[in-house]
């Protein structure tokens, strides 16, 4: 082995890895993307967790993430986006092409959203993620519908 190979192995593992992490959006299935967002909450990386939601979800989830920290276990389970959305098994992911609002909210373009069935084995939750072109996102403004029609089909049994 020559020097120099020693030296450039280092280099070139480097940018394969960066080449990966920027990389991962583009061509992710949305269970990568969940996964990655329960990593990010579970060591404590909040702005990579709140990288996981839409940009309109984002201010929802810091305001909930802030008032967490304000009042502790006097927020409701449904309000923690910790232990309302990081749970351990995918059941299901269905995805289908829709017609939405562009981020501009004037024009119409065709996304992949997905909806996934996650569960830590008591709590069954149903989320909502649109494919942007940075990757999948949690749509959280959609959730409270989401989780109220599924109580709703509950009771309704």
């Amino acid at each position: 082995m020559t020097p120099g190979a020693t030296i450039l192995r280092p280099r070139w593992v480097a940018c394969a890895m960066l080449v990966a992490v920027l990389g991962s959006g583009c061509g992710e299935k949305p269970e990568a993307a969940y996964n990655r967002i329960v990593f990010h909450a579970k060591m404590g990386n909040e702005e990579a967790f709140l990288e996981g939601f839409t940009e309109e979800s984002r201010r929802l989830i810091r305001t909930l993430l802030a008032l967490r920290r304000t009042y502790g276990d006097l927020v409701s389970r449904d309000a923690d986006p910790y232990l309302s959305l990081v749970l351990e098994e995918i059941e299901s992911v269905d995805v289908e092409e829709k017609e939405m609002q562009a981020e501009d909210g004037v024009e119409m373009v065709e996304r992949k959203v997905a909806v996934l069935t996650v569960t830590d084995g008591q709590i069954r939750r149903k989320i909502r993620m649109i494919q942007f072109e940075d990757g999948w996102k949690i749509d959280a403004l959609d959730l409270q519908k989401m989780w109220a029609d599924d109580r709703k089909t509950f009771r309704d049994r």
